[in-house]
């Protein structure tokens, strides 16, 4: 886990009805604590080109696009997104991107004991996520997430630790609770860990899709060392794509997951 951050500034109970940009290095060091941003017709915080910042006790509701966003366009390092209320989203509840080609990726993210409910409210594809995340070495931790959505409770596509989340209620696109899908490169471990987590309401509780074909020969680009234990689902635990037992591209260790007993 990494550090917790310190800060030479602290903004405290902005409410806003309007996207709250944060962006630029006059944000960096700084922790967001307590706002309130409702009733936006976009998203609710988008987040690009900072550094050590953490979005603190927030209450993100009724918000027309992704709760918080890290951005697509500037990418940024050390940012928590820790302890907030996320409700009502018609897109993503947290979604962090990475563009490489660009240069773009969101280092040092954490994303814990936050609680999402709702999400992809007008989605109709199941790509609308209740935590999605691109970014390479994301920290997901102790997340609860509840409600009806689109898509997963939660998507990583890159080297990951995703632990002591609880993901409940349903995706009408019928999608896993948790899914690992490899379209974008990954961070320095090359490692994804799903452990400990609890799962309700998915056909599938834990799901490592086959790499798209634009990655399936690029290894540099995929995880090398999946760990899935200690999860529990009410249906089946895990599901591994034929493709990475097949050609043995990944080292698994697999155990002490279980489905639960209604």
């Amino acid at each position: 886990m990494p550090r917790v951050p310190a800060y030479k500034r602290v903004v405290r109970d902005l409410d806003v009805t309007r996207t709250l940009d944060i962006e630029g290095p006059e944000w960096n060091d700084t922790l967001v604590l307590g706002c309130n941003v409702h009733k936006v017709r976009g998203d609710g915080i988008r987040i690009r080109n900072v550094r050590n910042l953490t979005i603190r006790g927030c209450h993100i509701s009724d918000i027309k696009g992704v709760g918080i966003l890290l951005r697509s366009t500037g990418g940024t390092s050390g940012v928590w997104l820790v302890d907030n209320l996320i409700e009502g989203t018609d897109s993503d509840g947290i979604a962090a991107a990475q563009r490489a080609e660009d240069g773009v990726d969101h280092t040092g993210l954490v994303i814990g004991w936050n609680r999402i409910d709702t999400t992809g409210r007008r989605g109709h594809d199941g790509r609308q996520h209740g935590i999605y995340s691109q970014a390479s070495d994301a920290v997901i931790v102790s997340n609860r997430i509840s409600g009806p959505r689109e898509g997963n409770g939660i998507s990583v596509r890159s080297s990951s630790l995703v632990a002591c989340n609880t993901v409940s209620g349903t995706s009408r696109d019928d999608k896993p609770g948790i899914r690992y899908y490899a379209d974008h490169v990954t961070g320095p471990s090359k490692a994804l860990i799903i452990r400990g987590n609890r799962v309700t309401g998915s056909s599938v509780g834990i799901d490592i899709m086959d790499p798209p074909g634009r990655n399936a020969d690029r290894m540099d680009d995929i995880v090398r060392s999946v760990e899935v234990t200690g999860n529990r689902s009410e249906r089946f635990v895990l599901t591994i794509a034929h493709f990475w037992l097949k050609n043995k591209l990944i080292k698994l260790l697999q155990k002490n997951n279980e489905e639960i007993q209604k």
